[in-house]
């Protein structure tokens, strides 16, 4: 928790001191759709959930904040989940073709059982402390591949005291709609390796724009 803090704590000096730079700054907002489905521990229903990202880049060096909106998920037997994600990253550009990157992500959950006599609420906050790397790359003048891959450094959680490994990935192709206005399609995968070894993935649907 302390090291999320500290994280967030570097994401808002850096954007604030970028703000106030005399050179240029580039800034850009990602609107994403994912329809994910839950499978490993316990079988899910596929949902639509709505990321939220916003990027401020400076020279080679940027800092982002992504959001998942809070999601639900249903199933028939009267289970019923809450999720709802937040990551804060700084990153380095080595070149136009690839980035590297450090972050943390909190992930809160919640389940609820009324499918029995008694019902039961299991919350749970998990804290990841994570490396990355982004992957670009022009295929015409408006087409473009992508990927991006996370793994965790440290994983920290609430009601589990078991080793956790969290791991994501994300490829897709985009199209350059506007100078300014790009459209996606992927597939994104997070994996949470523990006991119950937990895989949320689908379709991704993005729509980005730069300021």
């Amino acid at each position: 928790m302390k090291k999320f803090k500290l994280l967030l704590a570097i994401f808002v000096t850096v954007f604030l001191s970028s703000a106030m730079a005399d050179e240029e700054i580039n800034y850009s907002l990602n609107l994403k759709n994912w329809n994910m489905k839950v499978s490993g521990c316990c079988e899910w229903p596929a949902a639509n959930v709505t990321n939220i990202s916003g990027t401020v880049r400076k020279g080679d060096y940027f800092a982002t904040a992504s959001f998942l909106l809070p999601a639900s998920l249903i199933r028939s037997d009267g289970t019923y989940a809450f999720r709802r994600d937040a990551d804060f990253a700084l990153g380095w550009s080595m070149n136009s073709n690839v980035s590297f990157l450090g972050g943390a992500k909190r992930i809160g959950s919640s389940s609820y059982d009324f499918s029995g006599s008694s019902s039961s609420i299991t919350p749970n906050v998990m804290n990841i402390v994570y490396v990355g790397v982004n992957g670009f790359s022009s295929l015409s003048e408006k087409t473009y591949v992508y990927g991006t891959g996370l793994r965790s450094l440290k994983v920290t959680q609430t009601g589990d005291s078991s080793t956790t490994t969290f791991y994501s990935y994300e490829a897709g192709i985009g199209y350059l709609l506007e100078k300014n206005v790009q459209l996606s399609v992927g597939f994104r995968s997070q994996h949470v390796d523990n006991t119950d070894k937990t895989t949320l993935d689908g379709v991704i649907f993005g729509l980005g724009y730069n300021f």
